[in-house]
């Protein structure tokens, strides 16, 4: 029997997103942060157990490699 895994991976920069802001008439807008470039990584995978016929939900925040994403997966399939 094999196991159903969904599994995503995203990342999040620490960077201020600025879309709009706002100025006095005539001046610039200015934006202050400290320009750090830190990310966030985070994983999670949903998983269907086909013995138990249960749902798992697992989650993950710290930056991986591809073989520490492989090792999670084979995690969450309880292998």
């Amino acid at each position: 029997m094999a196991y159903v895994v969904f599994l995503d991976e995203s990342g999040f920069l620490l960077i201020p997103t600025v879309r709009r802001t706002w100025a006095p008439c005539g001046k610039t807008p200015l934006v202050f942060h400290r320009y750090e470039r830190d990310k966030i990584s985070a994983i999670s995978a949903v998983t269907v157990s086909p013995r138990r016929r249960r749902l798992g939900l697992h989650f993950h925040f710290d930056n991986s490699t591809h073989l520490e994403v492989a090792a999670y997966c084979a995690c969450c399939c309880g292998t």
